[in-house]
């Protein structure tokens, strides 16, 4: 039987993927990524980003992106009621949500844990793009808190608010090889 292959890294965002493919209880294969050259030049045939968590599909197809992954899971398997039904107005918020917090929150927590990869002058620039990562961090997980009832979604549909437990404990893993 086919199954999904995730590719990824211990604290990576590979978490929020996994969580899910836990939920809807499929078989899956977790592969950790190194980080040594060979590994390295080994997973860019996979994944041309060379980011990690990416995912090959049962068919073969290999997604990079979590967020793009969570929502292709919850729309492929609708049984397992990670995301509400497409077409209503709390998809609409669901796909809100994931898009806020992969645009927002993780790149957000990235600026406080790498700030020289935002900068091209280096470590001159690191401490202030820092000090805005994590004002920006705290104005977006405050936004999130506002909305918890108890998730961003009420009680039913969780996926949004793990993935940005996730992003809190995974954004120190390097997420780029």
């Amino acid at each position: 039987m086919a199954q999904y292959k995730l590719y990824g890294r211990p604290g990576s965002g590979s978490l929020a993927v996994q969580m899910a493919l836990e939920e809807i209880r499929v078989p899956y294969e977790r592969i950790w990524v190194a980080d040594g050259a060979a590994d390295v030049a080994t997973f860019r045939t996979i994944s041309p980003t060379g980011k990690v968590p990416a995912l090959a599909l049962p068919d073969g197809t290999v997604m990079f992106e979590s967020a793009a992954m969570l929502v292709h899971l919850s729309l492929e398997h609708p049984q397992a009621e990670l995301a509400p039904q497409p077409g209503t107005s709390q998809h609409a918020r669901f796909l809100q949500w994931m898009v806020f917090l992969s645009a927002n929150v993780y790149e957000s927590a990235l600026r406080v844990y790498y700030p020289v990869r935002y900068s091209s002058r280096g470590e001159n620039d690191g401490e202030p793009i820092r000090e805005q990562g994590t004002r920006d961090f705290l104005a977006h997980l405050t936004l999130i808190s506002q909305a918890l009832n108890p998730y961003v979604l009420g009680s039913q549909y969780p996926l949004p608010t793990s993935i940005s437990t996730c992003s809190r404990r995974g954004s120190r893993a390097a997420n780029r090889i």
